[in-house]
């Protein structure tokens, strides 16, 4: 379980903390406050729909008086009868009925014009009128196909048709104009601006609009409404408020609705309830950001204490994780001068241990280091050419057949063998070093094996001056040509030296036998008791024969746990060495 900082905890603690507290205070105060709000609310919109109403009723009433006015009028009856039986209509009939619609609608400014039409579309109108007869037949029509001719109609927003330049809409009711018999003679209309009934919806609420919606009944259509809404949204509305209640509730609304008391017209009045919470919401939106302003804040407050209080013993801390046993002569404590009587106890104890363990550290690298120098010193002494025989030998071969010039390369490449190896002096060489040594190495083997050998060596000019112990090189190409001349007449050796980020990588593949698992593991114990052993390692070590073992053991002893090998078999189903060695 990973274990957490002082000031973690406690910055944790606090933070849950206010937020239970923030969270039970905010759902008590929601609850408290959402009731409150919701009786507001319904209490609000049962007057604001009482008053919309009687508002409506009232427009629509002076509409009806007109109506009633002109239609109770026997002068004005006997002179539409009159019109509407002439064929050439007299000016002075149609004079005497205009002052009659006139004098209806004087002092009712809402009031745009009254006009009266017969079923043949003859029609007298105030105000501007430039409608054709055609079209009064139409709109008669119009109300024939959509409403009960018989009865008072109600005609929602549309412009004015009787100004057909006019952009003005307008509402209408339109009643039949009746005979002593019952019969329809005509009709009269009694216009009014929209932006009345436009006034009475606009209604808000936490300032933000409410829905109205206003239906005719029993045939629930769509009178006026203060917004665009779907058909499917309307057609929703009409079924639920057809059954009459003054409230009533959906998920996301309240719904208030009011009938006319005088007229076939119900209004209703949607409230959504994000506009009737929004100001909770705003407040509780406010104590959630207090709330986190403050856990920022105060968390910022314990941090910087605690970082105060807890600045010497982490410094500390951070110093005994990062002890370098290769170097503890390093001071790792604290200045005690500056920190408080317990840090001061625990750095001095520190100090004190780190003394101790300095000194038993001491003791055991000396030893380890006449150790390591011990098997170190025999390993790169015993690397001596034991090729030489075989080398001599290949010369003499050269000169009895007359091939001068190639023993005499022969030699040259022989003595820089020989100078380079015995220059004991010298432990580490650079990689350039060790390739031009390899050059040679391959000479003197060319002029014995001859054709039976091909080397190709590829070379990267970055890895050239990083270091290396000297003869690692010629052991791993010796050891390739040794085993794949006993399986192959042509021995096809490749040495790959390239740098790979920060690690040089040396591979040397060959087409002999493919090293076997037995002695892969072989040559691993060979390295492990050379490593690990206390003993004298000169009887393990024989002339010539460390090979690859002896390399790989001087490459940990030198390269430590930056040295990596690999050896196993290749796509030409002879074996691959392969070193990693990484560099800082």
């Amino acid at each position: 379980m990973k274990r957490q900082k002082m000031s973690r905890k406690l910055s944790t603690t606090y933070a849950i903390l206010v937020v239970i507290l923030v969270s039970t205070a905010s759902v008590m105060f929601y609850k408290y406050n959402r009731d409150i709000i919701y009786d507001e609310g319904i209490s609000n919109l049962n007057q604001v729909s009482v008053s919309a109403m009687t508002q409506l009723d009232n427009r629509l009433t002076t509409m009806e008086g007109v109506a009633v006015d002109v239609l109770t009028d026997t002068v004005f009856m006997s002179n539409w009868q009159q019109y509407i039986g002439q064929k050439a209509k007299s000016q002075e009939n149609v004079l005497a009925i205009k002052r009659i619609l006139t004098r209806a609608y004087a002092n009712k400014s809402d009031i745009r014009r009254v006009a009266v039409f017969s079923l043949e579309g003859d029609y007298i109108a105030t105000g501007q009128v430039n409608a054709a007869k055609k079209d009064v037949v139409q709109k008669i029509n119009y109300l024939k196909e959509n409403f009960d001719i018989a009865n008072r109609m109600f005609i929602s927003s549309h412009k004015d048709d009787w100004d057909v330049k006019s952009e003005t809409f307008v509402i209408s009711e339109i009643k039949p104009i009746k005979n002593r018999k019952a019969e329809i003679i005509g009709f009269i209309e009694i216009q009014q601006n929209i932006f009345y009934l436009e006034n009475i919806c606009n209604l808000q609420y936490n300032n933000s609009k409410m829905k109205v919606l206003i239906f005719t009944y029993p045939d629930d259509k769509l009178f006026y409404g203060n917004g665009v809404f779907e058909e499917n949204y309307l057609r929703n509305i009409a079924n639920l408020t057809r059954e009459y209640r003054k409230i009533r509730e959906t998920n996301d609304a309240i719904i208030a609705t009011q009938s006319s008391n005088f007229y076939q017209l119900r209004m209703v009045f949607i409230l959504d309830k994000s506009i009737l919470y929004n100001s909770l919401n705003n407040i509780l939106l406010g104590i959630v950001v207090g709330a986190f302003v403050l856990i920022l804040l105060t968390v910022s407050y314990i941090i910087m204490v605690t970082h105060k209080i807890m600045q010497p013993i982490n410094i500390l801390v951070q110093r005994m994780q990062n002890i370098d046993f290769e170097d503890l002569n390093f001071n790792y404590g604290i200045d005690s001068k500056a920190n408080d009587w317990e840090t001061e106890i625990l750095n001095n104890a520190f100090e004190e241990m780190m003394g101790r363990l300095k000194e038993a550290h001491q003791k055991q690298q000396r030893l380890q280091n006449l150790h390591t120098k011990s098997i170190f010193d025999i390993l790169q002494s015993e690397i001596s050419p034991h090729f030489l025989y075989n080398a001599l030998g290949g010369i003499a071969n050269l000169c009895e057949a007359n091939e001068c010039l190639e023993a005499a390369e022969a030699c040259y490449s022989l003595t820089e063998i020989l100078r380079y190896s015995s220059d004991y002096a010298t432990t580490e060489v650079t990689v350039y070093d060790e390739i031009q040594n390899l050059i040679s190495y391959i000479n003197v083997m060319k002029s014995r094996y001859c054709e039976r050998l091909e080397v190709e060596i590829e070379t990267d000019n970055k890895a050239y001056p990083h270091i290396l112990p000297k003869l690692t090189y010629q052991p791993l190409v010796e050891n390739s040509i040794k085993y794949s001349l006993m399986d192959n007449e042509l021995v096809k050796i490749r040495i790959v030296t390239k740098m790979e980020d920060n690690k040089l990588i040396i591979q040397v593949d060959d087409n002999g036998h493919e090293i076997s698992d037995e002695a892969k593991k072989a040559i691993e114990e060979k390295v492990q008791r050379l490593l690990n052993t206390e003993e004298d390692i000169s009887r393990e070590v024989q002339f010539g024969g460390m090979g690859l073992g002896g390399t790989i053991v001087r490459l940990t002893i030198f390269f430590g746990n930056r040295f990596k090998y690999k050896v196993f078999g290749n796509e030409y189903g002879g074996t691959t060495v392969r070193f990693e060695i990484e560099y800082s």
